[in-house]
């Protein structure tokens, strides 16, 4: 997308203060020239008045600090235009004041040029013409007064001169304020898609306009031909292309309107203001609002690409976390059917293929089920269940299971999931096992031996242990001893 995502267009270098002075000079008069070469009202007055956004961008681009370089081409423009010092001195001063009226309205309103979506592309239309009211306001009443015009006078001056300077912030600011190298190289990534859609814009504006003029005053009506080419160029080239089909089809509408040709140039002058500036505002309009719209959908997939993509990292580490761990996971219904399985095929009877999608009556044993079933209630009931164990037997093999269940309630009962986690304690069982059958061997030897008084004690000095030795020895009895302290 030629579009500068947030904070782009003014995060780029900006050039030293006097170069930005010059650049601002030279733009603005440069195309003030080319608005006077379609004057409407008078040879001060046009539609075409891109200066106006020009400013606008620089101070909202750059900084404020630089309206002397707009009001010296302002002023230079008018005297080049004729009348005396003071008026051209006072159109200065009004077209230096509206851009800066324009820039304080969108900051107090915090209107982010560079995230042009739709409220802040309605809100910079919005207060980028309400600051043109200051010029317009200052220009008709100077003008009128210089002229002395009747008041029916100076007001259409006043409209033709707000037309103007507005169409021109509408036309060129936006692009000025987001464009920057990158969108250029872009752009030059696609040379031959840029030349196809602006030969064809340039071929339908010159049918649409100059072109469009025949006998009788009959004008085909294929004007909204055009919107359809800046559509085009806003989706394949974003803010750039839409601003500067939009610049190409006002000029030549503007052009031919004030050379009597094409469908716009009407016997009321004021009807034909009105028309074209509705014509390029819509224009304007319909670019920005399908730039914006296009932003978003391309911010809204990038996100959602990220997300994507951060999702399955997540998703491989947790699946490597729980392959890491030697339990086996499983999601279970509460009738006890398994919906989910994780674990490897080393456990025993307990792998994917045995349980998953099946009940826990169809792979274990009554007796294990019994249980498993048990624990499912208890975490039922108390939303977890810890230390019941199963045992599975195979062939001559017997294996136990320690199982831990926590239960995830759904939005119904029958919703509701039962995460459990099965840990096989074979291992420990056996070790268990030999340690009670190597504790008894041992409880037997000293039991039966004779010759030596063994006695065992626990931390609070009470006998445990008791031979037959010892009874000898104390005169005391097993059943006696047992329980108390030695010293009582």
């Amino acid at each position: 997308m030629l579009f500068a995502s947030p904070g782009e267009g003014i995060s780029q270098p900006n050039p030293p203060r006097l170069a930005q002075l010059l650049m601002v000079f030279l733009a603005y008069s440069l195309t003030g020239l080319l608005g006077l070469c379609v004057p409407f009202e008078s040879d001060r007055v046009t539609l075409f008045w891109l200066p106006s956004g020009i400013a606008l961008a620089a101070f909202y681009r750059w900084s404020p600090h630089l309206w002397p370089a707009v009001f010296v081409a302002a002023l230079a423009l008018q005297i080049s235009s004729g009348a005396d010092f003071i008026t051209n001195l006072l159109l200065a001063t009004g077209s230096t004041l509206a851009p800066l009226c324009a820039l304080w309205l969108l900051r107090l309103a915090h209107c982010n040029l560079t995230q042009l979506h739709r409220a802040n592309t309605i809100c910079f239309l919005t207060l980028g013409s309400l600051g043109m009211l200051v010029s317009a306001t200052i220009g008709g009443i100077s003008l009128n007064h210089y002229n002395q015009g009747s008041l029916e006078s100076g007001f259409y001056t006043a409209l033709v001169w707000w037309m103007g300077d507005s169409l021109g912030v509408f036309l060129i600011a936006p692009l000025l304020i987001n464009i920057n190298q990158i969108n250029i190289d872009k752009m030059l990534g696609r040379k031959l898609d840029f030349f196809i859609v602006f030969a064809v814009s340039l071929l339908v504006g010159l049918l649409c306009f100059p072109l469009n003029d025949f006998q009788n005053g009959i004008h085909l009506p294929i004007v909204f031909t055009s919107f359809v080419c800046v559509a085009w160029a806003a989706l394949s080239f974003g803010l750039l292309g839409c601003a500067l089909t939009t610049i190409g089809f006002s000029f030549l509408a503007i052009w031919s309107s004030v050379n009597q040709l094409g469908p716009f140039a009407l016997a009321s002058q004021q009807l034909s203001y009105w028309v074209i500036w509705i014509y390029a505002a819509s224009m304007t309009i319909l670019g920005l609002m399908i730039t914006a719209a296009h932003t978003e959908i391309a911010n809204t997939t990038h996100q959602l690409g990220e997300s994507s993509q951060e999702q399955e990292k997540q998703k491989k580490h947790l699946e490597a976390v729980l392959h890491a761990i030697p339990d086996l996971l499983f999601e279970i219904d509460r009738l006890g059917h398994v919906l989910s399985f994780n674990g490897t095929n080393e456990h025993h009877t307990l792998s994917a293929p045995d349980v998953l999608g099946r009940n826990l009556s169809e792979t274990l044993a009554a007796t294990s089920v019994s249980v498993w079933m048990s624990a499912l209630s208890e975490a039922d009931n108390w939303g977890i269940s810890q230390g019941k164990s199963i045992r599975i037997t195979q062939g001559e093999n017997t294996f136990w299971y320690e199982l831990s269940i926590a239960k995830r309630a759904g939005t119904r009962r029958e919703d509701d999931r039962f995460i459990c986690l099965a840990r096989d304690i074979t291992k420990r069982v056996h070790t268990h096992q030999t340690d009670l059958e190597n504790e008894q061997r041992f409880r037997n030897i000293f039991e039966t031996t004779r010759n030596i008084a063994v006695q065992g004690y626990n931390r609070f000095h009470e006998v445990i242990f008791w031979n037959k030795a010892s009874e000898d020895l104390y005169g005391f009895s097993a059943a006696d001893a047992m329980g108390k302290k030695l010293e009582d």
